[in-house]
């Protein structure tokens, strides 16, 4: 390696900047791989922490809800600036490029994690108040909840 290599390399590391790496096809399948594994077992967990939260809203499922999403939003996070770093023009499966693209659209988890948790209270509250909400009907003598009735 040439000093100039070196220290281009070294002012990359410094200033943060992440270049587009080249990688082989069985790379890119093993990085799939792993992170739609990860992806989907944190999936399943945020997913009952959610239904635990909608199905029984209490203080102590809002927590464990908030836990859970702020955990999935934080690897979705980390597998995203991974994929971001893909040349895309250089994979060769149109599969594989299909889901580099989605993954690298990190979506609100790229927000910092104190803002980030401010929006996820923030969508548990609006969550809690339109699925606890009451309203007034002309011919009820008091407040009705707005939960479908199944007959």
């Amino acid at each position: 390696m040439s000093w100039i290599q070196l220290c281009l390399f070294i002012s990359i590391g410094i200033c943060g900047i992440r270049a587009k790496f080249i990688s082989t096809e069985a790379e890119t399948a093993r990085f799939l791989k792993d992170s739609e594994r990860r992806l989907h077992d944190e999936d399943k967990r945020l997913t009952k922490a959610l239904w635990d939260y909608e199905s029984n809203i209490t203080d102590e499922t809002l927590k464990a809800s908030l836990i859970a999403q702020m955990r999935y939003d934080t690897l979705f996070k980390r597998i995203g600036k991974r994929a971001q770093r893909f040349d895309l023009s250089k994979v060769e499966n149109p599969d594989h490029a299909r889901k580099l693209k989605i993954l690298a659209n990190i979506g609100p988890a790229i927000l910092r994690p104190d803002i980030l948790r401010k929006f996820n209270q923030l969508k548990a509250e609006m969550g809690k108040i339109y699925s606890t909400a009451k309203v007034e009907l002309r011919d009820a003598g008091e407040p009705v909840e707005l939960s479908p009735r199944i007959k």
